[in-house]
């Protein structure tokens, strides 16, 4: 089955529709006709955008294909709905509930759970091509039922009935109304602001006064290894025990850059996945106040903790190993040199390997959806990484 979908909308004051038509199979002999409306109606509630309106029409499709059991191709000219959807039912993006459109995509998963997803297929057309620039009949047959899908949205939106648009102009005037005062408001503000820079004014020399210069934080590196070199430091070996500690020197003696290396900043979510693809072990775990290792306590599954969590363990480990070690380390809520991970985080200076850093952006690159911003909460949902041979280190 295959079905054409679109939403239409207008103006600066948004008024959307959408629509679905049932449309024959591409075959060589085509010609224009036996297309059937499925269905076309205005966007009902107060968010009015093109996009509603497309994921609108596409959750409604997949709703009826899912009360009659059948498998279903999909039409649309939006990108963005094509993307997400695929992200959310072949990648690895959760949907976030809190977002703006998640009861449509609730809607949408849904019915892939009662169809099942290998008897759907959503593919993208380009929108808005009239079908005499078509240079196949492909393309024409692709273009004419994209257009008539428009067409049956826009027809949709102009049904409305009159006491709406009355109610929409009304509501129009209010908006131009309420735009021109607030611009009145922003000149007024913006008049106050200039006459107060103008009469700024350095009483000494009568020129203006010279705007305050802005300070910015400057985050300084430092690191000195001091005398260790990398012997296992008896507290840090009974509180965290010894095969955890002899791994986390051994590794961090050779992951330090040789010669004159360039002190940058590290987070520890980098440091961690960093052991964490040299031994697939997950590191220190704190269960009932005590510290154990996963391998002398086989029954603990690691994956119940989350990864943000592990990573906080991880860095009191090496805080208190640099401590007990006489390692000289600065750290800080920083941003790194890493594309995937743009958030300010716990961080270390450190001389660090490049290849390994190179090693981990790309693990990070595979396992996230999007890059890490703000709060640092896609990084929750990471899995454990597994050793790669590249990052092997030698015994110490």
């Amino acid at each position: 089955m295959d079905k054409w979908i679109t939403g239409w909308w207008f103006g600066t004051h948004r008024c959307a529709a959408w629509s679905a038509v049932l449309v024959p199979p591409y075959c060589a002999d085509w010609t224009p006709g036996g297309v059937g409306v499925v269905g076309a109606s205005y966007l009902p509630g107060l968010c009015q955008t093109a996009f509603r309106a497309e994921l609108y029409a596409v959750a409604y499709t997949l709703h009826q294909a899912a009360e009659q059991d059948v498998s279903i191709r999909i039409w649309t000219d939006c990108l963005g709905v094509s993307a997400r959807y695929y992200l959310l039912v072949w990648g690895h993006k959760r949907l976030n509930v809190n977002k703006s459109n998640a009861d449509l995509w609730s809607w949408i998963l849904q019915s892939v759970d009662r169809i099942g997803r290998q008897r759907i297929a959503i593919c993208k057309v380009p929108a808005h091509r009239k079908v005499a620039s078509a240079t196949t009949l492909y393309e024409a047959w692709l273009f004419f039922h994209n257009d008539y899908a428009d067409r049956a949205a826009r027809f949709a939106n102009q049904s409305r009935p009159q006491r709406f648009w009355d109610l929409w102009e009304r509501h129009v005037q209010a908006v131009f109304a309420a735009d021109r005062i607030f611009q009145q408001v922003q000149a007024l503000h913006l008049a106050v602001g200039r006459r107060q820079v103008q009469g700024s004014v350095n009483c000494e020399t009568g020129e203006p006064a010279a705007e305050p210069v802005r300070q910015t934080r400057v985050f300084v590196p430092r690191f000195d290894l001091g005398n260790w070199d990398g012997r296992l430091m008896p507290k840090a070996t009974r509180l965290f025990g010894s095969t955890i500690i002899q791994r986390i020197s051994t590794w961090f003696m050779a992951r330090l850059a040789v010669g004159n290396a360039e002190v940058g900043w590290v987070t520890f979510a980098q440091l961690y996945l960093d052991f964490q693809l040299t031994y697939g072990h997950p590191g220190p775990l704190r269960v009932r106040q005590r510290w154990v290792d996963i391998e002398q306590r086989p029954y603990i599954t690691a994956e119940t903790y989350s990864f943000k969590q592990k990573v906080k363990w991880f860095r009191q480990c090496l805080k208190h190993l640099w401590k007990e070690a006489g390692v000289t380390v600065a750290m800080d809520q920083c941003r790194p040199a890493n594309s995937a991970i743009q958030a300010f985080m716990p961080a270390a200076s450190l001389p660090w390997d490049s290849y390994a850093l190179a090693e981990v952006e790309r693990w990070l690159s595979r396992h996230l959806a999007d890059p890490c911003v703000r709060d640092a909460g896609a990084l929750s949902s990471l899995p454990m990484a597994s050793p790669c041979g590249s990052m092997r280190v030698a015994p110490h």
